[in-house]
This record gives C-alpha cells, sequence and structure tokens, in this order.
C-alpha cells in the first residue's frame, strides 16, 4: 500500500470510528456505500484496506463468526474516546495517572527508608555516648582519686598548723 493509498485509509478509518454507534456490531461495507463521491474501484479495496489496518493496529476484530461485521478492541474504544484520529492517538504519550496504592506504596517506602536511617544515626550515636561515658567515668574515678589525695593532704596540713600554733 501506498504512503497516499494508507494516509486516505486511514482518514476513512477515523471517520469510521467516529461514526460507529455500536461498537459491538458494525460493517465496513455498509460504512463506505454512504460515500457517492468515491468511485467503485476505491469502494472495492476500502473495506479491505481498512479492516487490514484496523486488524493490524489491533483497533477492530471480527464478530459473530462472520467476515464483514466487526466490533472495535479495547484499543478502538480508546481511540473512539479519544477522538482526535488514529495518527494523533499513535503518536499520544502512553502514560498513566498514578493510582493511590502506588502513590501509598512510595509514601510507605520512603517513610521505611527514612526509618531506617534514624534507627542506624541512632545506634551511632548510641556508641559514641557509650564511649563518652566510659571515658567519663575514668575521668571521674581519677578525679575521685585526685580529691581523696587532697583530702588527705588537707588534713595533714591542717595538723601541721595546729602543731605549729601549739609551740609557742
Amino acid at each position: 500500500m501506498r504512503i497516499h493509498e494508507k494516509e486516505k485509509v486511514i482518514k476513512f478509518l477515523d471517520w469510521l470510528i467516529e461514526d460507529i454507534e455500536n461498537v459491538e456490531y458494525f460493517n465496513i461495507k455498509d460504512f463506505i456505500s454512504k460515500y457517492k463521491d468515491i468511485s467503485e474501484h476505491e469502494k472495492s479495496y476500502l473495506p479491505h484496506s481498512i479492516e487490514s489496518i484496523g486488524k493490524t493496529y489491533n483497533i477492530l476484530e471480527n464478530t459473530l463468526n462472520s467476515d464483514q461485521w466487526f466490533k472495535l478492541t479495547r484499543k478502538g474504544i480508546e481511540l473512539k474516546e479519544y477522538g482526535k484520529g488514529f495518527n494523533a492517538f499513535e503518536k499520544k504519550p502512553n502514560t498513566k495517572p498514578i493510582d493511590k496504592y502506588k502513590i501509598a506504596s512510595i509514601i510507605i517506602s520512603l517513610l521505611a527508608l527514612y526509618l531506617g536511617y534514624l534507627n542506624y544515626n541512632l545506634k551511632r550515636n548510641d556508641k559514641e555516648m557509650n564511649e563518652s561515658v566510659s571515658e567519663l567515668n575514668i575521668e571521674n574515678a581519677s578525679l575521685k582519686t585526685t580529691i581523696e589525695i587532697y583530702k588527705d593532704s588537707l588534713v595533714d596540713a591542717k595538723g601541721q598548723l595546729k602543731s605549729m600554733k601549739l609551740k609557742p
């Protein structure tokens, strides 16, 4: 099929999709016969070409075990609802909105990562604090020993001071 013919077939496919009232049951030949300004040659090849492109792109399929009756597939129904034609439909980005379950799972995952980070930080800080407490306990014991030494020295100094005062 030449490019010019394919464009013409796609144009008729767009008109067919737009014109369909019952997406479960339609006839391409009946649709083409509505157009009086097309040649007999076009009337002979257009139905087969529309069917071929429709099936190739999964837009339509046969129904009722018949070669002449068709129905739109899910993609065909989406094309009809899209309303901007086949070429625009094929070029549109295939993005679907994120549903609330995906959003919830993303939030829960981020929350779990954050809590894991907090737990890691807490354990690291706990280890540092234990090391600091250990160092402070050692320093505290050393200071207590120093205080005891000074207390003993103070008692000795007081005793020497009293003994000096008693000697006139």
